[in-house]
């Protein structure tokens, strides 16, 4: 998992629950690459509940946490996480050119072999799903086998966040939710439910834009956008838009309602990066 760090320029690591079995305290201890970094102590309350709140430093850093109960002065531990980075999490959305799944990678590269353990994604691209949870990203995928679109965030989402982490020093996630063919308002959200995922991409005009906040949402990310890269326009340039008319007359509206929306769902973004054909 990736905690997306704040303007104070550190994560939040909550770690909250409710015992099955009563006990004197529970404790939590955070390793950072496999270094003690930080042992909260608590006392469960009367309904066996815990929650620990521990604040992580961004950077190339690969945390650890044991949580367990303490008894007569001794600690057992009961689970253990591992694996967890602190940095920064990007949006990708538009169409083709944004989704970038064409074989971009050259004749000896891998396009499913993940390039860099410090980028990470979350869920399933293609099908817009939380399938596949946490894991590290990768190019594309080879259509027909399994898996396809998992922890997908394209070839030059790749080439972004391989930049980023190599220029900063911090891991990066990006949650790519461009799809093919699409002109922008198939990416607006739906006003009485912004989650709203139902039916096909090209059937619901509101899909693209659910699927995608479904997935944040899942990561628990919703907060913790820090910007969204926007490569999107192509396919609004003839006359088949919902209105009849032609695609520049509208788009101005579309983009603004639709970056309004993204501003409500992840209110944390500062950055808005757009580039179109």
């Amino acid at each position: 998992q990736l905690y997306a760090r704040d303007d104070k320029n550190e994560g939040s690591l909550f770690y909250n629950g409710t015992l099955a079995q009563a006990a004197e305290s529970v404790f939590l201890k955070v390793y950072a690459d496999d270094k003690p970094y930080a042992t909260e102590r608590r006392t469960p309350g009367a309904d066996k509940a815990y929650a620990f709140t521990v604040k992580l430093r961004p950077g190339l850093i690969k945390y650890k946490v044991e949580f367990g109960t303490s008894a007569g002065g001794t600690d057992t531990v009961t689970h253990t996480v591992t694996n967890l980075v602190c940095g920064d999490a990007y949006l990708i959305d538009g169409q083709s050119n944004a989704e970038a799944t064409g074989p971009n990678n050259g004749p000896t590269e891998d396009p499913v072999t993940p390039l860099n353990d410090w980028i990470r994604s979350y869920g399933n691209q293609f099908e817009g799903t939380a399938a596949g949870g946490w894991g590290n990203a990768v190019r594309t995928h080879i259509w027909g086998k399994p898996n396809y679109g998992e922890h997908q965030i394209g070839a030059w989402g790749m080439t972004l966040a391989t930049h980023l982490v190599n220029k900063y020093g911090i891991p990066i996630c990006i949650l790519n939710g461009a799809y093919g063919g699409t002109p922008i308002w198939h990416h607006q959200p739906n006003p009485a439910d912004h989650f709203d995922t139902s039916g096909a991409f090209y059937g619901n005009p509101y899909k693209i834009y659910g699927c995608l906040l479904t997935r944040v949402t899942a990561a628990k990310l919703t907060h913790g956008i820090r910007g969204v890269f926007w490569h999107q326009g192509e396919n609004d340039q003839g006359a088949d838009g919902p209105t009849g008319g032609f695609g520049w007359q509208t788009y101005r509206q579309y983009f603004i309602e639709m970056a309004g929306a993204w501003k409500q769902d992840y209110p944390n973004i500062q950055r808005y990066i757009v580039f179109q054909v």
